[in-house]
């Protein structure tokens, strides 16, 4: 179940100091003979806190009563907010008592509203996604998330609206899956990792059954790509030496290319029209850029800017590829319409952009970030002029993806509560999860 989240707009604690009760968790049952009997009600003790917000401006205050009352529905609905105890996401509930809130006038236009709220459980059991990508053919979204924390082996999920997201089973566990593609003609999933020993690839027909394989080498792929005409995956990578390229026809044989330079490539792109891989990296002097038309001869490309470029998008209608970067000043984006020769464009703000995405029925790119407050997200009709957007949270969002039947973007983060967010616009965001 998805629980709505503490508004951004109030105060994000109010914990200073605060003292937690645990609930009494003891049943005792008084037979008629002998001593009394006691049983744990629940494996889950939950926590009760004492909280004061403010001072708040009267919109503020506005916002906490239209919140408890029309959103929580007068504090019968859980909502996701921080854990006093961790600092992390939870979910909690604003205690039932008479009042459920009170409320004072600190100042001539300002107030302090006091409440007890009760922690239910902690949301840092929620995958930490890396990556998402539609299936047209399946129509699902497959997301792949980090595993090293939980070591659960819960690291891919699935869902076929964006809202609802089911958890699927990988064949391991601990592995930080980093980027997923799909292959229309092999009706295949492919997904890399960082890490692991021999098996940094993973696939899956139907985005619930999935099978290690063999990765050309050991090293940390971040990125995966499927070219249709040349009927081949390319992945590449942030390590190893001269071999930070690999290739696969089926997604099962894998074989290691010769990259240009030993660059720390962190996305790679295909575009049909140019026949032609586009890979992008975080390191390099003046040669952040590599392409190649076949994905085993590479030719290293002058970058528009030494800034860390972290994603890469090609747009058919617009002929057009766009990067994007989490450095640089003003200018974190940059474009090509040949993979060869880049220019650097202007930044709507200076995040740490992790992704791009392009929207064709909407002619329109979306690019999330990591860092910033309130706009996390930024949006451009040509990939020259960017307009900033409101993120449904500030979250670290990594990676952003678009499903035309939907008509929907979907946004995946590694931090947070509810870790996904969706758009039919990429202007207008909302928390899923």
């Amino acid at each position: 179940m998805a629980f709505d989240v503490w508004p951004t707009s109030l105060p994000q604690s109010g914990f200073n100091g605060v003292e937690g009760s645990p609930q009494n968790n003891v049943v005792e049952f008084k037979p008629d003979v002998g001593p009394p009997i006691d049983r744990r009600r629940s494996s889950r003790i939950n926590t009760s806190y004492p909280v004061t917000i403010g001072p708040l401006t009267l919109d503020q205050f506005k916002t906490f009563k239209e919140f408890f009352h029309n959103v929580l529905y007068d504090g019968t609905l859980a909502f996701t907010w921080v854990d006093p105890a961790t600092s992390e996401a939870s979910t909690v509930k604003i205690v039932q008592a008479e009042p459920p809130y009170k409320s004072k006038r600190v100042q001539t236009d300002n107030w302090e509203v006091s409440f007890s709220m009760m922690t239910l459980r902690s949301n840092s059991n929620q995958p930490a996604w890396m990556s998402v990508v539609w299936s047209p053919d399946l129509a699902i979204f497959i997301a792949v998330a980090d595993d090293t924390v939980s070591s659960s082996g819960k690291a891919v999920w699935m869902s076929s609206d964006g809202v609802i997201w089911l958890r699927r089973i990988t064949p391991s566990t601990a592995v930080t899956w980093q980027s997923v593609a799909w292959s229309p003609s092999l009706g295949l999933f492919a997904a890399v990792a960082t890490n692991g020993t021999g098996t940094r690839v993973m696939t899956s027909p139907d985005g619930i059954n999935w099978t290690l394989r063999t990765s050309a080498a050991d090293n940390a792929w971040l990125s995966i790509v499927w070219s249709p005409s040349l009927a081949l995956f390319v992945a590449v990578a942030n390590s190893g030496t001269g071999n930070r390229v690999m290739t696969s026809p089926d997604g099962i044989n894998w074989t290691i290319r010769t990259s240009a330079v030993d660059n720390n490539w962190f996305a790679v792109e295909w575009s049909p029209s140019l026949a032609l891989f586009v890979a992008v990296a975080v390191s390099g002097a003046g040669n952040r850029v590599m392409t190649s038309p076949d994905g085993i001869n590479w030719t290293s490309r002058t970058s528009a800017a030494d800034n860390n470029w972290r994603s890469v998008v090609w747009s058919p209608s617009l002929a057009l590829f766009v990067a994007v970067a989490n450095s640089g000043t003003g200018n974190r984006v940059m474009t090509s319409s040949n993979g060869t020769a880049w220019t650097i464009r202007t930044s709507a703000a200076d995040n740490n952009w992790r992704d791009v995405t392009w929207s064709p029925s909407l002619g329109l790119f979306v690019a999330v970030a990591d860092s910033g407050t309130g706009n996390r997200v930024m949006t451009s009709p040509d990939g020259i002029n960017w307009t900033i957007r409101t993120s449904a949270a500030d979250y670290n969002w990594r990676s952003v993806t678009w499903s035309p039947s939907l008509a929907l973007f979907v946004a995946v983060a590694n931090s947070g509560g509810k870790r996904i967010m969706t758009s039919p616009d990429g202007i207008n965001w909302q928390l899923r999860g």
